[in-house]
């Protein structure tokens, strides 16, 4: 198993957090994984046959429920009728069993589009104080490869330099925080330190001003991706600094 996945399930047992599988009853998918994590005691499962179950048609919980978000939500026109109507959908129920904190975390996806997971969760928990946007990442992993994350390659679709910027130091924030290791970042373009023009290529070229101004990670832009990864082409393109290949 890859060096880094066994880190995240070491942390995993030790944290031993509660998590909600809220497709878990119609995909056989996550049946089988909540069978692995409980045998590998990676911590505990809301929602499966085998786990504790929390009823979604507990008509006190779902008032409950139903009343907080509308505190949550009254400056946008949130009504209790409308609250429970809500409820009754495991998108928002999930999300609101986690912003009560009676589960430590959420997991969905597998059959709901991205669009039907994240509106509750942006509704309901929100960024951080400071975040302005939510960043969709992609964690690949290899054998004898160090980790790489992909952003933001599923949600913003056109971001300006600032998004840019919080979206390369969020992923770094992301890798320190998660993965363990020490983040840099490449700004990536079609253009490796002005060899190529035009509005994107400057766009990129100010995210990375900006991100650099606001964190002290390693990040460095704008460059192609081969010049990000493979260090010989880094070379030959004549980009040296902390992240070029590496």
């Amino acid at each position: 198993m890859i060096k880094v996945i066994k880190e995240i399930l070491k942390n995993a047992k030790q944290t031993k957090g509660t998590i909600l599988l809220p497709e878990a009853i119609d995909d056989e998918r996550i049946k089988t994984a909540c069978e692995l994590i409980l045998t590998h005691q990676f911590g505990k499962i809301f929602q499966t046959p085998n786990c504790t179950f929390i009823d979604p048609e507990d008509e006190g919980l779902k008032e409950k429920l139903a009343k907080r978000l509308v505190m949550i939500r009254r400056r946008k026109g949130m009504t209790l009728d409308k609250a429970k109507e809500l409820i009754k959908t495991p998108q928002y129920f999930s999300m609101m069993l986690l912003k009560e904190q009676m589960v430590d975390g959420v997991v969905a996806g597998a059959k709901w589009t991205t669009a039907d997971v994240l509106r509750p969760a942006l509704q309901i928990i929100k960024t951080k104080e400071d975040k302005t946007i939510c960043v969709g990442a992609m964690l690949m992993l290899k054998e004898n490869a160090n980790p790489l994350v992909l952003s933001d390659v599923s949600l913003n679709l056109n971001p300006d330099s600032k998004q840019l910027a919080e979206i390369a130091v969020a992923s770094a924030e992301f890798m320190k925080d998660i993965v363990k290791v020490d983040p840099k970042v490449a700004m990536l373009s079609y253009s490796t330190n002005g060899s190529g023009k035009g509005e994107m290529v400057d766009k990129v070229r100010v995210a990375t001003e900006i991100a650099k101004a606001k964190s002290t990670f390693k990040i460095e832009g704008e460059m192609q991706a081969d010049v990000a990864l493979d260090i010989e082409t880094a070379k030959n393109k004549k980009c040296k600094n902390a992240v070029a290949g590496k």
